[in-house]
């Protein structure tokens, strides 16, 4: 007689809790975040990551994601703006534009004249939202698979 699962109610559960080691954050953020190198390497992009900010007093400007979560975003620039200012975003995740609308949290700028910038998203579509937390669900998954 066979153990293989006849239905999808005889599939065991992963029971797994925001209490696990893998899955704490480590900064007390939100909600779990995914690098550029581990979002790069699990769509197999060959490049860094393109993302365009639209604000109201900056125009548009043109960077590369460093890291993203289902609540915002860092990215590098070469052109700074100002803490709290709103903008609207694209960011391009190889076959797939994300819209949505943040708020800037903070501003650092580097010896190599660039500026790293932590965006807050206001507007999120669910869908996009989703998105973006399945990525950091493969990415947890494929981490724990590898230990």
């Amino acid at each position: 007689m066979s153990n293989k699962p006849t239905s999808w109610d005889d599939l065991p559960t992963l029971e797994l809790s925001d209490e696990d080691e893998w899955e704490t954050n480590a900064d007390k953020r939100r909600h779990q975040r995914i690098t550029e190198r581990d979002l790069k390497k699990l769509l197999q992009f060959p490049a860094t990551i393109p993302i365009i900010l639209l604000s109201r007093k900056y125009g548009m400007i043109e960077g590369n994601l460093l890291d993203l979560s289902k609540s915002g975003l860092r990215t590098k620039m070469k052109q700074s703006v100002q803490k709290n200012e709103p903008i609207e975003m694209a960011i391009f995740l190889k076959n797939r534009k994300l819209r949505c609308k943040g708020v800037i949290r903070w501003v650092q700028k580097h010896s190599d004249l660039s500026y790293e910038i932590g965006v807050e998203f206001s507007e999120i579509s669910p869908t996009d939202s989703a998105y973006i937390g399945s990525i950091i669900t493969t990415n947890i998954f494929e981490r724990k698979i590898q230990t």
